[in-house]
């Protein structure tokens, strides 16, 4: 019997499943349940990347293993880059979500047409991507205060939702 028949059902059913398992965790434990679904899921918006990881390494398992070893390395350095400064966590995080959604965001065709100067594609990729992340701390700026208060200091989080507006604009205005 199958379970799931394609890649997208296969996260779904993973999704569904870690949830529930860490809605089972007390909340003193919640952390190692998060640092679990980020070894499972993956850190970018649950790109399931030991699923990547498995069919890049085409089947072979000492690639598969050099692949997972990387992964979790990066992962091992964010993490304790985040102990040591929150603060420079959050600012790398953030600009590095700015460029991933702002260039995923492009459409090469029209860009190409338009936009033939480097510098100045590079700051239509970013407009677009401070729109997509600055957003909705412009639109809802108490929840993702709440979010940001137990990750980093309070002047940080106060900070961040005072400058999103203005990045948001910037982008919209580019």
């Amino acid at each position: 019997m199958q379970v799931v028949s394609s890649r997208e059902e296969f996260q779904w059913l993973l999704f569904i499943v870690m949830g529930y398992l860490l809605s089972l965790l007390p909340e003193s434990f919640l952390w190692i349940g998060c640092l679990s679904c980020i070894f499972v899921l993956g850190v970018p918006h649950g790109a399931l990347d030991i699923y990547l990881i498995w069919s890049e390494s085409k089947g072979s398992i000492r690639r598969s293993c050099l692949l997972m070893c990387s992964y979790l390395s990066l992962v091992l350095l964010a993490l304790g880059l985040w102990r040591i400064s929150s603060e420079w966590f959050w600012f790398l995080f953030f600009f590095s979500a700015v460029y991933h959604f702002g260039i995923s965001d492009e459409h090469p065709a029209l860009l190409n047409l338009l936009l033939r100067n480097p510098l100045t594609r590079s700051l239509w990729i970013f407009s677009r991507g401070l729109v997509l992340v600055f957003g909705p701390a412009a639109f809802h700026p108490e929840k993702i205060l709440k979010y940001l208060k137990p990750a980093t200091t309070q002047d940080f989080a106060q900070g961040l939702i005072a400058v999103a507006p203005f990045l948001f604009g910037y982008g919209l205005v580019f």
